[in-house]
């Protein structure tokens, strides 16, 4: 970059609008990059104050450091911001909630996102989304009377089938039939035991 600037025979300021924007750039795809760069020294003051083209290019490698330790760590990104993606996923699971809107509401790349989900909860999205979604199910069939179909609705699948499916696989029995299950186990208990 710094090469191709150095031939171009860039102003200062086009080269601190480049170097500025990466740095942005960075702070927005790298959960916690801000935050670690203002712990390092490195608030935007800094960079304005660079007089010079080689002290701009340590001061962005400088930057490009702390951002490869904060993205290779096991913990890259806080683990309170897991637990605020946990906690939106818990009251949105019925909505249309994609893994790129939860990446656009918490301000994080896609595909870093994606990965670090993975690691993070050990399912990818879209398992871990399920598993919501059916164990809201499973709670609904044992304590409403509602459809099948609506139960369905309400936890975020507009294909029945589908969610027939997918429930069977997950409790190997049919909505229907893992409902009428909980009855019959109800009713075969004997006055005053409860079930443990």
């Amino acid at each position: 970059l710094f090469i191709q600037l150095k031939r171009d025979k860039m102003g200062r300021e086009d080269i601190l609008h480049i170097v500025r924007g990466i740095k942005s750039y960075l702070c927005v795809q790298i959960g916690g990059l801000t935050h670690a760069l203002e712990q390092a020294g490195l608030e935007e003051e800094s960079l304005s104050e660079c007089d010079s083209h080689i002290r701009m290019k340590a001061q962005l490698m400088q930057v490009m450091s702390v951002a490869c330790e904060i993205k290779n760590k096991p913990g890259g990104t806080p683990a309170t911001v897991y637990e605020k993606i946990k906690e939106y996923i818990h009251v949105h699971y019925a909505d249309d909630l994609s893994l790129n809107a939860i990446a656009e509401a918490f301000d994080m790349n896609y595909f870093y996102l994606s990965s670090m989900f993975k690691q993070h909860f050990g399912v990818t999205y879209s398992e871990y989304l399920a598993k919501v979604r059916l164990s809201n199910a499973e709670a609904l069939l044992r304590t409403t009377g509602l459809m099948v179909y609506e139960v369905a609705k309400k936890v975020g699948y507009n294909d029945v089938k589908y969610f027939c499916r997918i429930f069977k696989k997950e409790y190997l029995e049919t909505p229907e039939r893992y409902r009428k299950s909980l009855h019959v186990s109800a009713l075969s208990l004997a006055p005053g035991e409860t079930d443990v």
